[in-house]
């Protein structure tokens, strides 16, 4: 085997496929893999490039964001080929805290959507009787007196706007004639429809109603279902009874609202001073509560019941944590690993290719509530190819 210097194996002219040599700079047997053109020449005891790439901290890191984020010192930058990227940590912490439902606050809550609603600015004046195939465009709508809905009602909410708000407000008691049907079309979506009154608010029988009704704004104000009717919204009223007929059915809007609802966002039907009560056979899907009065839901109720006197405080609840491993920016495939535990060890495994040398190879990770800390972590790469 010829013994040579480096300087020596490069001045071969066109050295041949499998040619060994033994290089006396580097101590080692080199082979020529590549051609006599372009020689490549690999160490046999040792490579050409290193095999194992490595980064790893035991202080600890914190994060708080649900964006995917690079661990500071979890990033390394190996020459190109195949690696087998391991990595493996100490997770912990990974909790936050909520605050249970409290009568106050629903009662605090609902005086503030009430200020709110009554505070948009831009009412125009309509008349007492809405319906009989009236359509109303997006906007807030002012009644002097007690309004009322006959026949078909079209809220459209056209196109040019995704969510459209329609606010009618009463100082009188609102009703319905028996049949009413208030229908929506394009972008009018329950949640963005609210009814305000003064005073109550009551449906009559085969009613079709859409948003949220709101009664007792400025003194007693039951609000009622009457048989058969149907409600994709809420039942509130801040001085009076709630009360629904037979086969009422109730749901209220699980999407985001354009009002702060607060506390009551979940909720489908509450009276801050009042009794609140269905019959067997309505259907009431949503939370459920009085802060002053008897709370009796004896039909089908698809939600939580909150009686008087309900005292909140706060709850512990466990944090979900993602790990990935991603070349150059890109989340390597099947990497993902997702932690739903206050603490665990995390460990991470996958192939990835390094296509030119010097490319950032990294464990990011997230956390989708409260905050989460790693501690003695370590990342490695193993070259899988010689």
């Amino acid at each position: 085997m010829p013994r040579l210097t480096t300087i020596q194996r490069d001045s071969i002219a066109l050295p041949a496929n499998g040619l060994m040599i033994f290089n006396s700079t580097t101590n080692d047997s080199e082979l020529n893999v590549g051609t006599p053109s372009v020689a490549n020449w690999i160490g046999t005891k040792k490579p050409a490039f290193p095999m194992i790439y490595s980064d790893s901290g035991i202080s600890e890191l914190i994060t708080s964001g649900a964006a995917s984020l690079a661990a500071s010192d979890l990033t390394v930058s190996p020459s190109k080929g195949s690696f087998l990227a391991s990595f493996n940590a100490q997770m912990s912490g990974a909790t936050y805290t909520t605050s249970s439902f409290d009568s106050s606050i629903g009662v605090t809550h609902l005086k503030n959507l009430y200020n709110e609603l009554t505070a948009y600015a831009g009412g125009q004046p309509h008349g007492l009787t809405f319906g009989s195939g009236e359509t109303l465009a997006p906007g807030v709508y002012d009644v002097a007196g007690g309004p009322s809905i006959a026949g078909i009602l079209t809220l459209a909410g056209g196109t040019a706007t995704a969510n459209p708000i329609f606010i009618i407000r009463a100082t009188g008691a609102f009703t319905t004639s028996v049949g009413t049907k208030v229908l929506l079309t394009g972008n009018a979506k329950p949640e963005n429809i609210y009814w305000v009154c003064g005073a109550a608010m009551s449906t009559a029988a085969n009613t079709i109603m859409k948003g949220t009704m709101l009664g007792g704004g400025a003194g007693a104000g039951a609000v009622s279902l009457g048989a058969d009717s149907e409600l994709e919204g809420r039942l509130f009223t801040r001085l009076g009874a709630i009360t629904l007929g037979a086969n009422v059915l109730i749901n209220s809007p699980i999407e985001n609202n354009p009002v702060n609802l607060g506390t009551l966002a979940t909720f489908a039907m509450w009276s801050s001073s009042g009794g609140v009560s269905d019959v067997a056979t309505a259907t009431t899907n949503g939370d459920a509560g009085t802060a002053a009065g008897v709370l009796s839901m004896t039909g089908m109720h698809t939600g939580t019941a909150y009686p008087a006197g309900t005292q909140g405080g706060t709850v512990s609840n466990i944090s979900t944590t993602t790990y990935s491993i991603f070349v150059n920016g890109i989340e390597i495939e099947n990497s993902r690993r997702t932690v739903k535990l206050e603490k665990s060890l995390i460990s991470l495994q996958t192939m990835v290719t390094v296509a030119t040398d010097n490319t950032p190879v990294e464990v990011r990770w997230s956390v989708d509530k409260g905050s989460a800390t790693l501690t003695n972590r370590f990342f490695s790469l193993v070259r899988a190819e010689h």
